[in-house]
Formats: structure tokens, sequence, C-alpha cells
């Protein structure tokens, strides 16, 4: 009874895992965008939020990154066999 448990826990912290993927992917696209635009802009106004948009999107993006080293060790300890 305990591995169908295991095994649920497993795919749910897969299925997490793959959301996360996915944020960070979604992420660096828009970083791409923000990078982009900022090389085509000359009004100072629209620079400073190119500038604080891509501090935002750091942020986000190494606590996602975080987020998923720590699950995938978490998931690797579980695997090995005690």
């Amino acid at each position: 009874m305990l591995g169908i448990f295991q095994n649920i826990l497993s795919v749910k912290k897969v299925d997490i895992y793959k959301e996360i993927q996915d944020k960070i992917n979604e992420i660096r696209s828009r970083m791409e965008i923000v990078d982009n635009l900022f090389s085509n802009l000359s009004n100072h106004d629209l620079i400073d939020a190119c500038v604080y948009e891509k501090m935002a999107l750091t942020a986000r993006y190494n606590y996602l990154l975080k987020q998923a080293r720590q699950l995938e060790q978490n998931m690797n300890t579980e695997e090995k066999p005690a």
C-alpha cells in the first residue's frame, strides 16, 4: 500500500517539475522579447520599464531554477534504495 502512495507522489512531483520547466521556458521567451524591445527603444521611460521588467523576470527565473533543482534532488533522493 505504501508503494502505491509513493508512486502517486512521484508522478505528482514529475508533473510539478514539468510545470516548472514550462514556466522557465516561458520566462526565457519573455526575457528575449524584453531584450529585443530594449535594443530598439529610444524613450527613456520605456527603457526604464524594460530594465525593471528584465530584473523581475530574472528574479522569477532564478527562483524557478532553485525550485526545479530542489525538486530534482528530492526526486533523486527518493529513487535511491535505502
